[in-house]
């Protein structure tokens, strides 16, 4: 039966008519160094376009209000005092701000026309790249990217580390 499958594909494949703007050999080797250099950016503004970069974005935009304790978890400064994150509150806000990586400044249409670092050659590259940045902040919201973006956050800022020998802390263990 496997074998069957098999050969009906082949001959699929065999008869398949290519497209003729494929056929066309400048053209698509013009399209494959455009992606490829699409796929080279792997930074939006400062950050990396990954887990790291996620947690990074994390932690920069919040490291007023969390604090890491890697015995016991996620800290939330309350206006007051600090308090132990029952809720959930930290991975809520890295999701909001995972939500938040389309809006960035850095992937602004009229922002990434007029900034010229991109250095892309046409307005063709311009729109694969907010494409590819739009795809990549739908990803981050995937759990699995959340979570290794947490699980990083929990070791990428040495100053976000709290312990409870920690005197400018001193208060949370209370």
């Amino acid at each position: 039966m496997a074998i069957e499958a098999i050969k009906l594909e082949q001959q699929r494949r065999a008869t398949t008519v290519k497209d003729p703007s494929q056929q066309k050999h400048g053209q698509d080797r013009d399209e494959k160094k455009r992606k490829k250099k699409i796929h080279r950016v792997t930074m939006i503004g400062e950050y990396q376009m990954n887990d790291y970069g996620n947690a990074k974005r994390f932690l920069d935009k919040h490291e007023q209000d969390l604090r890491y304790c890697p015995k016991i978890g996620w800290f939330v400064w309350s206006g007051i005092h600090w308090a132990f994150d029952e809720t959930g509150q930290a991975e809520s806000l890295l999701l909001d701000t995972m939500l938040e990586i389309e809006q960035d400044e850095e992937v602004a249409e009229n922002h990434l026309a007029c900034h010229p670092t991109f250095n892309f050659d046409d307005q063709n590259e311009a729109e694969d790249y907010i494409e590819a940045v739009k795809r990549f902040a739908h990803s981050s919201r995937y759990a699995h990217s959340l979570e290794g973006a947490m699980r990083i956050a929990t070791r990428a800022r040495q100053d976000l580390i709290v312990t409870p020998q920690d005197s400018r802390f001193a208060q949370i263990w209370r």
